[in-house]
């Protein structure tokens, strides 16, 4: 689990380096792809630590369900957010 993820994690920065030093890049894209970024590295940390969490032998359904409820308390609360910024694209 640790090699995967350090090769996804790395494989991220760099490819995010690789498309952050185009100089044809606007800076609303250049934001947009910051965020992409950020959220795909915070989605790997997440997943990796349920996956290690799991090997361990900890059941991981009530977290998965408490995530799953937050996931939708913050979806209904950040829909004008999600929308302004997707207006924006």
């Amino acid at each position: 689990v640790g090699a995967l993820f350090y090769m996804i994690f790395h494989l991220i920065n760099f490819t995010e380096n690789k498309l952050t030093d185009k100089k044809e890049i606007s800076r609303r894209e250049r934001v947009h792809m910051d965020l992409l970024f950020k959220m795909s590295k915070v989605i790997l940390i997440i997943v990796t630590s349920l996956l290690v969490i799991h090997f361990f032998g900890i059941s991981i359904s009530g977290l998965l369900a408490v995530g799953g409820v937050g996931g939708v308390i913050i979806g209904f609360a950040s829909k004008d957010i999600l929308a302004n910024l997707f207006s924006t694209i």
